[in-house]
C-alpha cells in the first residue's frame, strides 16, 4: 500500500503540477472566439478560446467557460449561444471582450455586430471567419469550469479562411498571407507594443544577440554595436530616458533596451590584416545595410524564443551619444525594445488601435525585373 504524503506536501506538488500545467497549456495553440448570447437584460459575450467541435451527427460544440464569469450564469439557465470565429485582423475584438473595464453591452457598441432574425435575437459577429448558432443541450461541471454542449441549428461562413489565434499568452499573426511560399517565422514576426514588464533573464538576451552576430556583412567588418540595458539592472532608467515621451509610455514595460549603433568606417579591405594601422581605415558603404542584416537575425530569433522585438526610431540622439559614450565614426541606427507580449488591454486606449501585425506591399511592387520602368 503506498504511503500518503502529508497535506502541506500534497498541496506543494498539486501547485507545481498545476504550474507545469498552465506552461503546458501555454504551447496549445487555439483559435480566439466570441461567445454571445442574449436575455432579458440584453446581450452579453466573452473572449474563449476553450472551443472545440464535438461531434458532426448532430453538428455540436462544446465551450468551457469558468463558473466565475457572468456569462456563466447566463448560460446556465439554458439560453441560446453563438460563437464567432475571429479573424486574425479582429484582435482589438478579443481585447475589448477580455477586459475586466468592459462589461455587458458595452461590449457591442461597434457597429460589426447584429441580432440574428430568430425571436431571441442572438447577437452575431458580421464579418467573422464563422458564426455557428447552438443550442444548450448538455452541461457537465468539472473543476473550476462547465462544460455547455451546444448544438449546431445554423453556420455563417465568410470567405477568408485566416484565424486570430493565441498560445504562450499573445495572440499569434496569421492573418499574412504570402504571394510565395514561405517559412512562418516570417509572418509571425512583427513588433506589438504591449509587454508584460518582466526581467529577462541574462542568458537569454545574448541568445538573441548571438543569432545577430552571425549577421552578413561587407568583408566581414561587423560594423554593428548594441548598446543594451535589462530591465531591474542600474541603466535601465538611462536608457529608458532616452526614448522620446510617445515611446517612453510603452516601451518601458519592456524587459531589455538595445540601442545599435553602426562603425561608419572599415579597415582597408586591400590592406593585409597583419600590416593594418590605425591610418588605414576607410569609409564603409554598407555600414547601415549590415547593422540591419543583423537587427532582422535578431527579431527573427526573438519570435523563435518566444519574444518580440520593437524598433523605434524615436530617440534623442544626442543625449544618446552623450550619454552611451557612442565615438563621432559611429552612427546611432535606432533602438530595439524585447520582451514578452501582454495583452492589448494593457496598452492605452489610442496604441491599441496599431497594435496589430501590419501587412506589406506585394511582390509586383517591391520586385521590378529589369529595373524600373523607363519615365
Amino acid at each position: 500500500m503506498s504511503s500518503l504524503k502529508p497535506p502541506e506536501a500534497q498541496a506543494v506538488g498539486d501547485a507545481e503540477l498545476q504550474q507545469d500545467f498552465k506552461s503546458a497549456m501555454r504551447r496549445l495553440a487555439a483559435t480566439v472566439c466570441i461567445i454571445a448570447t442574449a436575455d432579458e437584460e440584453g446581450w452579453h459575450g466573452m473572449t474563449a478560446t476553450s472551443v472545440t467541435s464535438v461531434s458532426m451527427d448532430p453538428p455540436s460544440v462544446l465551450v468551457c467557460v469558468n463558473t466565475t464569469t457572468s456569462l456563466h450564469k447566463v448560460l446556465h439557465s439554458g439560453t441560446r449561444f453563438c460563437v464567432n470565429l475571429l479573424r486574425a485582423s479582429q484582435e482589438s475584438y478579443a481585447g475589448t471582450f477580455s477586459s475586466s473595464k468592459i462589461r455587458g453591452a458595452d461590449r457591442f457598441t461597434e457597429n460589426a455586430w447584429k441580432a440574428n432574425d430568430d425571436e431571441d435575437g442572438l447577437p452575431y459577429l458580421m464579418d467573422a471567419q464563422a458564426n455557428l448558432f447552438c443550442d444548450i443541450d448538455h452541461m457537465v461541471p468539472y473543476g473550476t469550469h462547465t462544460i455547455f454542449i451546444g448544438r449546431v441549428n445554423s453556420i455563417r461562413i465568410g470567405e477568408l479562411v485566416s484565424p486570430l489565434l493565441y498560445a504562450d499568452g499573445q495572440y499569434l499573426a496569421t492573418r499574412r498571407v504570402p504571394n510565395f511560399p514561405v517559412e512562418t517565422l516570417f509572418l509571425h514576426r512583427w513588433s506589438p507594443r504591449a509587454f508584460t514588464a518582466e526581467p529577462i533573464p541574462e542568458v537569454q538576451l545574448m541568445t538573441l544577440l548571438e543569432a545577430a552576430r552571425w549577421a552578413p556583412s561587407c568583408f566581414n567588418s561587423q560594423p554593428w554595436r548594441f548598446l543594451y540595458a535589462r530591465r531591474d539592472t542600474p541603466h535601465w532608467e538611462k536608457f529608458v530616458g532616452l526614448l522620446t515621451p510617445d515611446n517612453q509610455v510603452w516601451a518601458k514595460n519592456a524587459s531589455a533596451l538595445i540601442v545599435v549603433v553602426s562603425n561608419t568606417l572599415m579597415k582597408n579591405p586591400a590592406t593585409p590584416s597583419s600590416a593594418s594601422t590605425d591610418d588605414e581605415w576607410v569609409p564603409s558603404y554598407t555600414h547601415s545595410f549590415d547593422a540591419g542584416a543583423a537587427w532582422a537575425q535578431l527579431g527573427l530569433q526573438s519570435t523563435l524564443s518566444g519574444l518580440r522585438a520593437h524598433g523605434i526610431i524615436g530617440i534623442d540622439m544626442a543625449r544618446t551619444r552623450a550619454e552611451l559614450n557612442v565615438p563621432d565614426n559611429y552612427r546611432i541606427e535606432a533602438a530595439i525594445a524585447i520582451g514578452r507580449q501582454a495583452p492589448i488591454e494593457t496598452l492605452e486606449d489610442g496604441l491599441q488601435k496599431k497594435e496589430h501585425p501590419s501587412v506589406r506591399e506585394p511582390i509586383s511592387v517591391i520586385a521590378l525585373e529589369g529595373g524600373f520602368p523607363s519615365a
